[in-house]
């Protein structure tokens, strides 16, 4: 099992007012982290990164060749009250709400937060909820960025692009099998669709994930640190769980189930560490007690860059599925547009992110 690294939660002092001088104490040091530190943790978190991957990769390579009985088997011996509860949504018009809504409210307050925490101007001095706002202020954007890139983008982008079809429609024999990694079914000429690779359900089941991270941050390294990794268990169980609810109900296969979370994950953690780098943020706050000098709701600027790449990616890969399908080679001209698409906003993520932090 990987394991998040911990990290300490930035100390607030119990006085109202903060001195905006660095001072050096028993928990807080002026002096830089050090680089031979900085390297050994930044390893240390691209090894967590490489070993989900490949753990992904691995449970891919295994159960690719099960993939279509290991389906059929959840899908006939479904426990109704199990998957119904894990299936359900209030957003699908369901009375009462399912195992996964509860992860919209924890977002929506992750957002009443991030928005004063931007707001607000914090110099050092102020109450303690305002000093709060400001030390936590990367978990919140962490929490929205992830939420929004990881669950939402990537998900419904990579649906598009693959156009698996869902079990139900292969077992009813309207639409052929495909595995995951082979070009599906589905083709926008034959109407809207939403495909089976990768699931959505699961997707969002991982957004517990995100709350596990933030868990982990938030406890830091003392003696609570067990529940931050009790927490991230929890939150992986959790979204195996509503991924055998998803092939229960014959909506997926099982290796769009093992796909999304592992790729959620590895996408999580390197929100985590390398997009937003929220251990240094964090780090940044003990040492000059104030928060590093961002742009403007920087994350959600970040979100906005991100969400043009969608529609240069589909087209890229619209453009190379074209060619499979009879009649619609004339489409592959949406590759090189895509491609400069994409490009384009890639170029603009990457100014975003390459801003200098103001050292007031």
């Amino acid at each position: 099992m990987v394991w998040c690294q911990s990290l300490s939660v930035p100390k607030v002092p119990a006085q109202t007012g903060i001195s905006t001088a660095p001072r050096i104490d028993s928990t807080c040091h002026s002096t830089p982290m050090q680089p031979n530190l900085e390297k050994k943790s930044s390893r240390r978190d691209l090894q967590q990164l490489l070993a989900i991957l490949c753990s992904g990769l691995i449970a891919l390579l295994i159960l690719t060749p099960r993939d279509y009985s290991l389906t059929v088997y959840f899908s006939t011996h479904p426990s109704n009250c199990f998957a119904n509860f894990m299936n359900r949504s209030l957003f699908n018009g369901a009375v009462l709400p399912g195992a996964g809504d509860f992860v919209y409210p924890l977002l929506l307050i992750a957002f009443l937060l991030y928005i004063p925490s931007c707001l607000w101007k914090f110099n050092g001095t102020g109450s303690k909820f305002h000093t709060l706002l400001a030390a936590y202020r990367p978990l919140f954007g962490f929490t929205l960025t992830s939420a929004f890139s990881c669950a939402l983008l990537f998900t419904h982008t990579v649906k598009q692009i693959v156009g698996r079809a869902r079990p139900d429609s292969v077992f009813q024999k309207q639409m052929a099998f495909s595995e995951w990694y082979q070009d599906g079914a589905h083709f926008f000429t034959g109407g809207a669709y939403t495909g089976s690779f990768p699931s959505g359900h699961t997707a969002t089941a991982s957004i517990s994930i995100i709350f596990a991270y933030v868990l982990l941050a938030g406890l830091g390294k003392g003696g609570r640190h067990w529940l931050g990794r009790a927490g991230l268990i929890c939150a992986l169980a959790f979204t195996a769980l509503m991924g055998i609810a998803r092939m229960m109900s014959a909506s997926h296969w099982l290796t769009d189930v093992v796909f999304t979370l592992f790729s959620q994950w590895a996408l999580i953690h390197l929100v985590f560490f390398r997009l937003l780098k929220v251990p240094e943020q964090q780090e940044y706050f003990q040492q000059h007690h104030r928060p590093e000098t961002r742009p403007l709701f920087f994350e959600l600027r970040l979100c906005l860059l991100l969400l043009p790449l969608c529609p240069g990616l589909w087209a890229f890969f619209t453009g190379l599925r074209s060619l499979h399908f009879v009649g619609w080679s004339w489409l592959a001209a949406l590759t090189p547009a895509g491609l400069v698409w994409s490009l384009f906003f890639l170029g603009q993520l990457r100014k975003a992110l390459s801003f200098n932090i103001a050292e007031s």
